[in-house]
């Protein structure tokens, strides 16, 4: 939440309240059974902590527009914004007025901060000389995470390289040797300007985008282009980069790649999309689609199907926080691979 929150030392509290929660497992497991010395701590902050914003990882522009805009939006902390105080009176203003404050204020960066408490250094450096914490990781992603995010309207290059100026930063070169403009290129270049391939894949969206069709004008004929550049930008690659780095160093790491998929609809257009969240009913065995419209259990000759790569996924998990092993043992009421 920009300077305010750095000066007041209150940053980080999501990554800070994992960690809580994870040290409450550990002191509270042994009554029902459980081993303290087990236990995982996902490295969500890999995924976070590498986003890039103008002026490099710890820079507090973005993240104190984010601030400012919200404490605008706040009714009765409207004129205080910019000022010194912001931060105690939002502790002050009621929760609903709060909840204006979140629900008005559009996209919001809330960015990992550098404070040499959590974050200590650029996680690059922290990995290159070993300060992480060394336990085993299992790190689960959806195909078409870039759907979740890729809410602009993206019609032909020019509107891409707009937007790819946010992933690539102005002073780039001279870790790269390439300028932002030959990186910008080399990336439009690579995800490369084709309607039958990108994210959603034609496997689970039997559709090619056509100029001036319905599902084109409101999402931008691009849209598939950049779900798959911001899929792999925001979650495909901290995955593996993190995988990779864990490995170097003799760690296990491992990885769940999630095809499972939940219908959605759009203009009258369905799709089955593996979106960001909805591995999460499969993760937890929620077989009665609580909380979901739709149900990603329903239907007739997929439910079968679905529930029992759920059982898989759920049982991966809990065998991986057991016994430091997702792949446990066979058995014939998990997911034999049919789609």
């Amino acid at each position: 939440m920009g300077e305010e929150a750095l000066k007041e030392g209150v940053t980080n509290l999501g990554f800070r309240d994992q960690r809580l929660a994870f040290r409450w497992v550990k002191e509270n497991i042994r009554a029902i059974g459980g081993d303290p010395d087990k236990g995982s701590y996902g490295p969500v902050w890999l995924q976070r902590a590498t986003s890039r914003y103008p002026g490099g990882f710890n820079t507090t522009k973005r993240p104190q527009r984010t601030y400012d805009t919200f404490s605008r939006n706040v009714p009765s902390r409207e004129e205080l914004a910019g000022s010194d105080s912001t931060l105690d009176c939002l502790r002050k203003a009621p929760i609903e007025e709060i909840d204006i404050g979140l629900r008005s204020s559009g996209g919001q960066s809330w960015a990992p901060v550098l404070d040499g408490d959590f974050f200590a250094d650029y996680p690059t450096n922290q990995l290159a000389n070993r300060r992480f914490l060394k336990i085993p990781i299992l790190i689960g992603a959806n195909t078409d995470e870039g759907t979740s995010v890729g809410f602009t309207r993206p019609n032909n290059n020019d509107d891409l390289r707009d937007m790819e100026w946010m992933m690539v930063p102005s002073g780039v070169k001279v870790s790269t040797g390439k300028t932002q403009e030959e990186l910008i290129d080399g990336l439009l270049e690579l995800y490369h300007d084709d309607q039958t391939v990108g994210i959603p894949s034609l496997d689970n969206w039997l559709y090619v985008l056509k100029p001036g069709d319905p599902f084109a004008e409101e999402l931008g004929f691009q849209c598939l282009r950049f779900n798959a550049i911001l899929g792999d930008y925001l979650v495909h690659y901290q995955r593996r980069w993190a995988n990779k780095a864990w490995a170097k160093h003799g760690i296990p790491a491992m990885s769940i790649a999630s095809t499972s998929c939940q219908m959605d609809s759009h203009l009258g257009l369905e799709w089955d999309i593996s979106k960001s969240p909805c591995q999460v009913s499969f993760v937890f065995h929620n077989i009665d689609g609580d909380g979901y419209d739709p149900n990603p259990f329903g239907g007739t000759e997929h439910i079968a199907h679905a529930k029992a790569m759920s059982k898989t996924i759920s049982t991966a998990w809990i065998s991986f926080f057991n016994d430091i092993d997702p792949n446990g043992e066979s058995r014939s009421d998990l997911f034999d691979g049919n789609e």
